[in-house]
């Protein structure tokens, strides 16, 4: 047995995230094992662990050889899904878990939406969104930040941006928001399940209503999209509003609200950020680093072959672990240290090669905002003890975080 067998049945358990332990762990892996055979009873699929930053990065690259075809981060259980079951949950046409070249068949139409330019669109409705919020906020006050605060941004911008109606917000946030909660491998998959059939069906109910009756909205531009040629069917589209609702929702309030909790408890990089604007842009990527919230990346094998020094065999699971690649001291300078001044870019968190994250340009600009505006008028303070959530294994997400807000 490995010296390093002890932390197998822990790098997949939410509950080793809850403290400072696992950075402890990655460390030695990294040091001394880098590409690390984990034998995982626990969670019921042995799988190689990659901890270093070069290695994830060189995974991610090779579409080739590595493949999306199981699920994009680790599944709540590794049980093979059938193809009916994939089609019941629209795997079959889901960008994320697509290889090439029916990858880039449903990406590449909506590439244009999502671009720097296309974004930088959206700055005015932004703006407006997170003033309203913050004019809220100045009213009735806050006790806590992370669905006080950073879902509301999420879900407001996003949402009315694609043109999903105002009564169904709330709804849309719980489904959301419940998707990805309480990660306990093969123990939750029939709630796992619901979840997921929430947001497909209220998805469907979408893609159904846009075919039927356009709108001038963002939403009619998805359904509109043609796929080879030919219109998307119903299903095709319910798959695309499906991952386009879940990424764009969940994905930013995580970071957002981790990117709050690292300027509390930094105040003095919090003043130099809101004394020099200029430092928005690696502020937000140091915040995305940090976060890493896309904390697991799971390749299958193609086929055999040596990578980081192993012996790799035909349907093998790689899982990346982007929290421990994002502090890789043989990439990153003091890589614990947060410093809003570091030029090093987000670290592996939004991906890398074709899976990169879609929506990152959106989320920088939705950070970008809300930090500059929130600062601008309140001084943002802690208000108790934060709950750190379990959401997935590799992450350190936020359940809650009790802040109170005075007037600048």
């Amino acid at each position: 047995m490995s010296a390093l067998n002890d932390l197998d049945e822990k790098l997949l358990d939410p509950r080793w995230y809850r403290t400072d332990a696992y950075l402890e762990g990655f460390q030695r892996l990294r040091d001394e094992d880098p590409v690390h055979w984990t034998e995982d009873a626990r969670y019921g699929k042995d799988f190689w662990a990659v901890t270093r930053h070069d290695d994830l990065e060189e995974l991610l690259l090779n579409d080739r050889d590595f493949s999306n075809r199981r699920d994009v981060h680790v599944p709540r259980s590794p049980k093979r899904m059938t193809p009916e079951e994939r089609h019941a949950q629209g795997f079959d046409v889901l960008m994320p878990f697509l290889d090439n070249p029916m990858h880039d068949v449903y990406r590449r139409p909506f590439n244009r939406h999502f671009s720097k330019p296309a974004i930088g669109k959206l700055r005015q409705l932004t703006d407006d969104t997170i003033d309203g919020i913050l004019d809220e906020l100045a009213e009735t006050g806050i006790d806590e930040a992370v669905n006080g605060f950073a879902l509301s941004v999420s879900t407001r911008v996003v949402l009315h941006w694609y043109g999903v109606p105002d009564e169904d917000w709330a709804k849309v946030q719980r489904a959301v928001y419940a998707s990805g909660r309480g990660f306990v491998p093969s123990t939750e998959d029939e709630r796992s399940e619901n979840d997921h059939n929430g947001i497909w069906d209220y998805s469907r109910q979408l893609a159904a209503d846009r075919m039927k009756a356009p709108k001038e909205d963002f939403l009619s531009a998805v359904v509109s999209t043609k796929v080879d040629g030919e219109p998307m069917s119903l299903h095709e589209a319910t798959a695309t509003i499906f991952i386009l609702l879940e990424g764009a929702v969940g994905n930013t309030r995580n970071a957002l609200a981790y990117g709050l909790w690292l300027l509390l408890a930094n105040p003095d990089q919090a003043e130099l950020l809101r004394t020099n604007p200029e430092l928005m842009n690696s502020a937000v990527d140091e915040v995305i680093r940090h976060a890493a919230n896309s904390p697991t990346r799971l390749r299958v094998a193609n086929r055999d072959l040596e990578f980081g020094g192993q012996e790799i065999r035909f349907g093998d699971w790689m899982v990346g672990f982007t929290k421990s690649a994002n502090f890789d001291e043989r990439r990153y300078d003091s890589p614990m240290t947060f410093d809003i001044t570091r030029n090093d870019g987000p670290g592996i968190t939004f991906g890398s090669g074709v899976h990169n994250c879609l929506g990152r340009h959106l989320a920088r600009l939705e950070m970008s905002v809300a930090f500059s505006k929130l600062y601008e008028r309140f001084i943002p303070e802690f208000a108790g003890d934060v709950v750190w959530g379990n959401d997935s294994p590799g992450a350190r997400l936020l359940a809650e975080m009790p802040m109170t807000l005075r007037a600048r």
